[in-house]
This record gives C-alpha cells, sequence and structure tokens, in this order.
C-alpha cells in the first residue's frame, strides 16, 4: 500500500481501493503486451518492489540486466 493511504478517511481508502482494482488489471495486461510485443523482451517482477526499485533493490536490478545482457549479446552477432 502507499505510504499516504493510512492517512485518508474510510471513503477516500474505498475510493482509492477501487481505483487501484483496475490499475492492477491495466499493469497485467500492459506487461503481457509488452511481453508480446517487443522481441526478445523480458519483464522480471519485484515483489514488495516499487517506483525506486533501482535504489532499493539495486544488486537484484544490476543481476538481471547482467543477464539479460549477456544471453542477448549473442543473438546480435
Amino acid at each position: 500500500m502507499y505510504p499516504y493511504y493510512w492517512y485518508l478517511d474510510r471513503p477516500k481508502q474505498e475510493q482509492f481501493d477501487r481505483c487501484l482494482e483496475h490499475l492492477l488489471v491495466w499493469l497485467k495486461d500492459a506487461r503481457q503486451r509488452f511481453r508480446s510485443g517487443v522481441r526478445n523482451s523480458r519483464v522480471i517482477e519485484l515483489e514488495k518492489s516499487d517506483h525506486y526499485v533501482f535504489i532499493r533493490d539495486e544488486a537484484d536490478v544490476v543481476r538481471e540486466m547482467r543477464k539479460f545482457l549477456l544471453e542477448n549479446a549473442f543473438l546480435r552477432r
């Protein structure tokens, strides 16, 4: 949940929850569109992460990027 969620009153939390349901459906579809629309793409999902994934989970991001780049370097030859 977002940090400010608990500061919202009950009606605003309910509104947030309704919007979040739609957002999660859209995100799932967006990931699928990316997977099927971008050749040699890879979607890595890190649980309990957020927009600052590059800062908070730097080692995971670097590891996955290196793995992807090394595997795909051979495809360009």
